[in-house]
């Protein structure tokens, strides 16, 4: 987690996602932290209300005033600016999604902190909104945190598995467990027809690791309930700090007519979520 990138769009809830945001890059050790403004042009009709010049004197205001919060909130944290380099980005470019999205992936982010709502009001996640655009079509790893979420130490990171691609999934979490210095619970719901040499595989593959706090827990699947219900019942009693998650990009068409099981846990989820695409097959 060597660089974190933060979009924030002068809400409370932003300013929360700041403030974990520093506190990890602490807790990680990371070198660099990135603030990242979308403030695009407002247009009535096919004519932009403001002018370049004054748009460019409102970019200069923002990144001042993101400058004065962001030395305030080192300076409540403890961090000083000769450990943390960071960065304030202010754009104007249609689009906050894919802005976020570019840009984030052009300063090789090693990972995308934002809230789990933005200028909405709303306390829960709202479909459509900025921040699950950036999760569906980022390809870097987004860290979403709940509405006025302190950061808290991250002694225990979960993340729920098919185990189809488990060594793959494995190799992208455990890093980041490692540098929180946290256990790692690998949580998977085995339905009837599902093979058990997922499992036995899966199991070898940490007995190799021979690591302490590496967990693989195996639930027995209710057929009944859906996978994002099973899920947060596993959240309530087992109590990670972090949830992982590893939703499949999915097509235009697939969006129509498949629910995101991650985005249905996200929605509720009172836990900072980390998600990780895997591709369509």
């Amino acid at each position: 987690m060597k660089t974190l990138f933060v979009p924030v769009d002068l809400s409370d809830h932003a300013y929360h996602a700041l403030d974990y945001a520093l506190n990890l890059a602490l807790a990680a050790k990371s070198s660099k932290l990135i603030i990242f403004h979308h403030n695009p042009p407002i247009y009535a009709g096919d004519i932009p209300v403001l002018y370049s010049d004054d748009l460019a004197r409102i970019h200069d205001e923002i990144k001042e005033h993101l400058e004065k919060e962001l030395k305030k909130r080192m300076k409540a944290v403890g961090i000083d600016e000769s450990v943390l380099k960071t960065k304030i980005e202010v754009v104007q470019e249609a689009g906050a999604v894919s802005a976020i999205c570019a840009y984030s992936e052009e300063a090789k982010a090693s990972l995308i902190v934002m809230g789990s709502h933005g200028k909405t009001g709303l306390y829960n996640l709202v479909f459509g909104s900025v921040t699950s655009g950036v999760i569906e079509d980022s390809h870097i790893p987004v860290l979403a945190i709940p509405n006025r979420f302190n950061f808290k130490p991250v002694n225990k990171v979960s993340f729920a598995s098919t185990l189809e691609d488990f060594k793959k999934e494995l190799a992208l979490v455990r890093p980041m467990a490692k540098a929180l210095g946290a256990d790692l619970e690998i949580v998977h719901l085995q339905y009837p027809w599902d093979p058990k040499s997922l499992v036995i595989e899966s199991q070898n593959t940490i007995e190799k690791l021979n690591q302490d706090g590496l967990n693989l827990m195996v639930l027995n699947a209710d057929t009944d309930k859906r996978i994002s219900e099973q899920i947060k019942v596993y959240m309530k009693d087992s109590k990670p700090d972090w949830l992982v998650m590893f939703p499949r990009r999915l097509s235009w068409f697939s969006k129509i007519f498949v629910s995101s099981t991650s985005l249905a846990v996200l929605h509720d989820s009172r836990k900072p979520m980390l998600l990780i695409h895997k591709k369509e097959e």
